[in-house]
């Protein structure tokens, strides 16, 4: 789930879908009644962060991107090695970007990836 008005936001998960060979991303913005009843059964009521929501648990921040990566094929599930980075640290420039993400990337009026029909499969 994501913030579906962020710009950056939404260019990430154009990412992912393109680079998700085999299909195992679903994905809903968080401004959604989808996204807004999963966010509540996991406590999650910031529209600030990524969250990526497997069978186990709901991961926010720096480590539901690199959870993220870690589905996609090579190069980009290298990108693990970030792991070594203590998420305390991950988790503050994730916050810097996100306080700042409409002021230098912009702001959706509406969500890009709900428009696209390619993807309508791929959206909850």
């Amino acid at each position: 789930m994501f913030d579906g008005e962020c710009a950056l936001c939404n260019r990430f998960i154009v990412f992912v879908i393109k680079q998700d060979k085999k299909q195992v991303f679903h994905f809903s913005s968080l401004q959604s009644e989808v996204g807004k009843s999963i966010a509540k059964v996991y406590g999650i009521n910031d529209v600030s962060t990524i969250v990526f929501v497997s069978e186990e648990s709901a991961k926010t921040k720096s480590l539901a991107v690199l959870s993220i990566f870690s589905y996609l094929t090579f190069p980009y599930h290298l990108l693990n090695i970030f792991y070594l980075v203590p998420y305390f640290l991950r988790d503050e420039l994730y916050d810097l970007v996100a306080r700042y993400r409409y002021n230098i990337f912009g702001r959706n009026k509406t969500c890009y990836l709900y428009e696209n029909e390619d993807w309508k499969e791929r959206v909850l």
